[in-house]
């Protein structure tokens, strides 16, 4: 179902559009329920999410007449046109609530979700679909964090680029780490080389945001690039040097010998 607004009148519009999409594999749960679930109370549906709204009592037809349950008596036209008010006002809350859990799930979820009996029991069929994963790929995100390591040779960018990205899909899923954590993290992703270590102990004792550490970071990883690449021009320019050297006094001593055989021949 494609994105829309919901909508009975101006006041109780809600924009699709505005909500997040709830990911297949549930990764985006807790920030998904959380929008969600106030978008609904936001617009007076609570009852509708929870439950607790009841449907009004159908009616019976006898005769041409319409009665309530068990009621003998029938209903007057104004007293029918009234309980029809409140049947289409309930319905049209209960489809408000369906219209934006369908439009903000995937086919998969829907076709999983859509024949339940209220929009309540939608909610709660999509609640244990769901609501054990968030924890599932919070843990997990946070395991591969704590567990990241960086070995010399790799690309520092790279390596702090995936943290990074680890860091802000745990803020998505509603399980945000504070800055003073991800710096500690960084560290302790580079323990397995101390090309670093006199960095951290010159930042020792300073205040530094975790976005300072990253640059300070990538700025020495360049420079030991740079190094590195010095050092293997030098290294290749003395090898080549030697080699000439090498090849120089070798033609001098066949030069040499040639002409003492001339000598020899001469004499």
């Amino acid at each position: 179902m494609g994105p829309a607004d919901v909508s009975t009148d101006s006041a109780s519009t809600i924009k699709i559009t505005s909500l997040p999409k709830l990911a297949a594999d549930g990764s985006n749960w807790t920030t998904y329920q959380d929008r969600v679930v106030t978008a609904i109370k936001a617009k007076g549906l609570r009852r509708h999410l929870s439950g607790t709204a009841r449907k009004p009592e159908d009616l019976e037809e006898r005769n041409g007449d319409f009665f309530k349950p068990k009621e003998t008596t029938a209903l007057t036209d104004d007293e029918l046109e009234a309980h029809e008010k409140v049947i289409d006002n309930y319905e049209q809350k209960e489809a408000m609530v369906r219209e934006i859990v369908y439009g903000t799930v995937d086919r998969s979820t829907f076709v999983q979700i859509k024949g339940a009996a209220t929009a309540a029991d939608v909610w709660k069929k999509l609640q244990s679909i769901h609501a054990d994963k968030g924890s599932m790929f919070e843990t997990d995100l946070l395991t591969q964090l704590q567990t990241i390591r960086y070995s010399d040779g790799d690309s520092m960018r790279t390596h702090l680029t995936k943290m990074t990205e680890l860091r802000d899909r745990l803020a998505e899923i509603g399980a945000p780490i504070t800055d003073a954590s991800f710096n500690s993290y960084i560290r302790s992703s580079l323990s397995l080389t101390p090309r670093y270590q006199p960095l951290f102990t010159t930042l020792t004792g300073k205040p530094i945001t975790s976005t300072s550490l990253v640059w300070h970071l990538n700025e020495e990883a360049n420079k030991v690039w740079i190094e590195a690449n010095i050092n293997c021009a030098n290294a290749v320019m003395i090898a080549t040097h030697a080699k000439g050297s090498g090849s120089s006094s070798g033609g001098s001593g066949e030069k040499g010998k040639d002409t003492d055989q001339l000598k020899g021949k001469t004499r």
